[in-house]
């Protein structure tokens, strides 16, 4: 406990100076829109039932979000152009309700 007390002083002296991160950040809308397509429909661990993940991420272009797919060799296709269909629907869904007629969708497949 006197450790944790001695250090405290320390800490709040360290975190006087800025440094990455420390600076408050309004992300971008494409930034915004990954971010939540990666909530609601990405999925991030793979298991032997489901040998897939899915990861949004936003583009340089500023309009786009790409939509990385990577599955093992044991995924089948049918499930793939199915898991893609469900993506692509759900992305007009999304870019539908916030209004965001700009926003692009790019579906990569990559073998893990």
């Amino acid at each position: 406990m006197a450790l944790v007390a001695s250090l405290i002083p320390l800490c709040v002296a360290v975190g006087q100076t800025s440094a990455a991160g420390d600076e408050p950040y309004t992300p971008t809308r494409l930034e915004w829109a990954a971010m939540e397509l990666q909530t609601l429909y990405g999925e991030r661990t793979p298991y032997p039932a489901r040998p897939i993940i899915v990861t949004f991420l936003p583009r340089n272009d500023g309009m786009t979000v790409l939509c990385l797919i990577q599955y093992t060799s044991t995924y089948p296709e049918e499930a793939l152009a199915f898991l893609k269909q469900g993506i692509t629907r759900s992305f007009e869904l999304y870019r539908s309700g916030r209004g965001w007629a700009w926003l692009r969708l790019q579906i990569q497949e990559r073998a893990m």
